[in-house]
């Protein structure tokens, strides 16, 4: 029903079976102009502009982050893989000398035992 025949109308007798009746009207009046649509949609690209560099910028505030800590960490773990390097390199070199101990000890004893077989063989 439009605005202009709402005087030539009854409604009480038109919608007397409804329980509810919803009218609907400009909020400003008749002396209100259209839309601007053109400006309506201006104002919704700044908005959306706003947001996205909004949204940018905290993305990019989150990827530095997650570089940083992700320098710290690699940083972090190549010390310790150092550490661990270190530790293995020493204690093979440990070894070794352990080892070339008992190796010597071990050609000391035959080289005595073999002096030891010569002077019993030249006893008899």
């Amino acid at each position: 029903m439009m605005n202009d025949f709402i005087d030539l109308v009854n409604i009480a007798e038109e919608f007397k079976d409804m329980r509810y009746i919803i009218r609907v009207s400009p909020i400003g009046g008749e002396e209100e102009g259209s839309t601007d649509l053109i400006n309506l949609f201006a104002e919704h690209g700044k908005n959306v502009a706003k947001k996205a560099d909004s949204n940018h910028n905290n993305l990019m505030k989150k990827i530095e982050s997650f570089e940083k800590n992700t320098r710290a960490l690699l940083k972090s773990s190549q010390s310790k893989i150092n550490s661990v390097k270190k530790d293995f390199t020493d204690e093979k070199a440990k070894i070794k000398k352990e080892e070339d101990a008992k190796a010597d000890a071990a050609s000391a004893g035959a080289n005595d035992e073999a002096e030891a077989n010569k002077v019993d063989e030249g006893d008899y």
